[in-house]
């Protein structure tokens, strides 16, 4: 297959797929180089852009490749090129580079960050931090091996998930020829992760960097009952069908359907309005539905203990009130909590142009030797 005639074939898909998932109108004018995640481009929209290219081509295209390398342009050489060994093809299948162009490409002395992934499991919401950092940082996306597998089996804690993080991260690190500490940052339920991450680290003898919490509580859920699995299918689905695709679906009437099923009446319902384009795949969305729902049981399952470590709190600061705690808790479960309030709210913290604001203060939290 020629590349050639593949970049013209995944540039109209896309315009097809701009038109029909509602996207604003100058995403269709972007070149076949732009990042589509700095772009706006969110996890789902790729997940479905995804699945359209591969039921045009015939052919897989894994999550993992587009988020090392979110262009066009990059697609259309991967299809064309197969499953080719790449460069990153020996990397653990949880890590992604973020923010990777000609222009920020990594030196041996670019410290390097790894940013644990929030409840969906993706790792997109970082792709406007990694182009702010630009070459202030190496930033490594740590997502969830969910979204790569079917759904099902039982739900691992946070301690289990930051387990295996914890070797992936090693082992990445093994191939590099530094001293350097590591750094983490999390946001959301990567907040959690990166704490477990780092006890590991510690524990096993390494030497942690800096510890970047951003905008989340250690209290998170703490006085409240632990969720059952079908409400808090329920509730992912709702926020998909309602917040994400805009549907006026009769949920109600979905009662007593399997998680699958109610997946497929969102999507004949979607197709029906003509929101959905028809190659989306069903078990696509299932493992994003699985993915969260998994994610967020095991957050409520989670309790932080001691940790002899500094952290950086980053707050946001219309997320929560005045009455709220600075730290949010996490000085007790800290050897100490420096706390860096920015413009924003929990969402915009990450969005233009308070994330501009939030590279500035990862880069000032970085260990002074590797800045």
């Amino acid at each position: 297959m020629e590349s050639e005639s593949s970049v013209q074939d995944v540039q109209a898909l896309w315009a097809t797929f701009v038109e029909e998932a509602h996207l604003p109108p100058q995403m269709a004018a972007l070149s076949v180089d732009d990042d589509l995640l700095v772009a706006g481009l969110g996890s789902l929209q790729a997940i479905n852009f995804l699945s359209i290219v591969e039921g045009h081509f015939g052919a897989r295209y894994h999550l993992r490749r587009f988020f090392l390398m979110p262009t066009l342009s990059a697609v259309a050489h991967g299809i064309a090129e197969g499953d080719a060994a790449t460069e990153e093809s020996a990397l653990p299948a949880t890590l992604v580079r973020l923010g990777y162009s000609e222009k920020h490409q990594a030196s041996p002395s670019m410290p390097r960050m790894y940013a644990l992934h929030p409840l969906p499991g993706t790792v997109s919401a970082y792709a406007p931090l990694a182009n702010e950092l630009g070459t202030r940082c190496e930033l490594w996306g740590v997502q969830s091996p969910l979204l790569e597998t079917p759904a099902g089996g039982p739900v691992k804690s946070v301690a289990d998930l930051a387990l295996g993080y914890c070797a992936d991260i090693l082992a990445h690190e093994s191939a590099r020829d530094s001293a350097d500490p590591i750094n983490l940052v999390g946001y959301s339920f990567g907040a959690f992760l990166a704490i477990e991450v780092a006890r590991y680290l510690t524990r096993t003898g390494h030497s942690i960097g800096s510890l970047v919490l951003l905008d989340t509580p250690a209290f998170e859920g703490e006085d409240e009952e632990e969720p059952q699995r079908a409400a808090v299918e329920e509730n992912t689905i709702r926020v998909l069908a309602e917040h994400v695709y805009g549907l006026d679906l009769d949920l109600p009437s979905l009662e007593g359907l399997s998680t699958r099923l109610k997946i497929r009446a969102i999507f004949a319902h979607g197709r029906g309005q003509g929101v959905l384009p028809t190659e989306v795949t069903v078990d696509a969305l299932d493992r994003l539905v699985n993915a969260r729902v998994s994610h967020r049981l095991a957050a409520s399952r989670y309790r932080p203990e001691f940790l002899d470590h500094a952290i950086t709190l980053v707050r946001a600061a219309d997320t929560y009130s005045d009455d709220v705690d600075h730290a949010l808790g996490w000085r007790e479960f800290s050897a100490a909590c420096d706390v860096v309030m920015l413009p924003g709210d929990h969402f915009t913290i990450l969005e233009q142009p308070n994330v501009g604001e939030l590279a500035q203060a990862l880069a000032r939290a970085l260990p002074a030797a590797i800045r």
